[in-house]
């Protein structure tokens, strides 16, 4: 199939080239009909040829794609998604995610998120509250999911409400949590901002700060990696000169995938 792409994007090539000389030289339009559509078929071969070698130029059109088109029936949807990530030590730290939340009837009024953490954990062991404007907030358990849910006052359509959820006190003794944050995209969102704070002396080890994309939530195999790079002054990735704060935006992320920062210590 690439060389079948390759060959007729060459050949519509050659010709586009040969017409447009031919009536330079005669003095008429620059391009006649049969050359025109040439040229057509030229770019679209070079584009197909470029999304199949270029990973990320496939996943930026899918995600965009995803985002106006693949929505869910949800009363809401994800103005800002945002985890911050802190490690007090190694072996304390907290998780907050504050999600900004549109409402797309009147009457919305409740929220249901759920989390996990890499060391396996009871729910009783966990300090969640929340720090928003809220009437109650609910605890349960989902599979391998812990779950909240948190009930406010009725939001008219197109309004926003904030829930601001905080798991503080995470104890790791002996060291079992592993060094990542990831989230999945179950809600129309447009932006999703993760965050990973480092106090005292801890410091991340540059080389091994990865981003990674996953087409759903199960899947072990990233279909988009990219390895921090001072000098990449493109990259997602962003991380300060004390290597104590790193973080990702990611704009529309996809609906069904789960976007991952990983890392070790210095």
């Amino acid at each position: 199939m690439k060389k079948l792409i390759e060959t007729v994007g060459f050949i519509s090539g050659l010709i586009t080239i040969i017409d447009w000389i031919k009536n330079l030289f005669a003095g008429n339009r620059l391009l006649s009909p049969a050359g025109f559509i040439c040229l057509l078929i030229f770019v679209l071969c070079l584009f197909l040829l470029i999304l199949r070698h270029k990973k990320k130029a496939r996943y930026t059109i899918f995600k965009y794609f995803s985002f106006y088109f693949r929505r869910p029936n949800l009363p809401y949807y994800l103005n800002k998604k945002e985890i911050i990530y802190t490690y007090k030590s190694l072996q304390e730290m907290s998780y907050q995610k504050k999600i900004t939340l549109v409402s797309k009837v009147d009457g919305f009024s409740s929220f249901k998120g759920k989390f996990r953490w890499s060391k396996p954990q009871e729910l009783s062991k966990y300090h969640v509250s929340c720090l928003s404007p809220h009437n109650k907030l609910i605890l349960g358990r989902d599979t391998t999911w812990n779950t909240y849910t948190v009930e406010f006052t009725p939001a008219p359509k197109g309004s926003v409400r904030v829930v601001d959820i905080l798991i503080d006190d995470l104890k790791d003794p002996n060291r079992e949590a592993v060094p990542f944050c990831s989230a999945s995209i179950v809600e129309h969102t447009k932006l999703l901002c993760i965050k990973i704070n480092l106090e005292g002396e801890l410091q991340f080890d540059l080389d091994s700060i990865k981003f990674l994309v996953y087409n759903n939530a199960a899947s072990t195999f990233p279909i988009l990696e990219e390895t921090y790079s001072p000098s990449d002054r493109h990259s997602i990735i962003e991380c300060d000169r004390e290597c104590k704060h790193l973080s990702i935006k990611e704009k529309f992320p996809a609906f069904g995938y789960k976007y991952q920062i990983s890392w070790d210590f210095k």
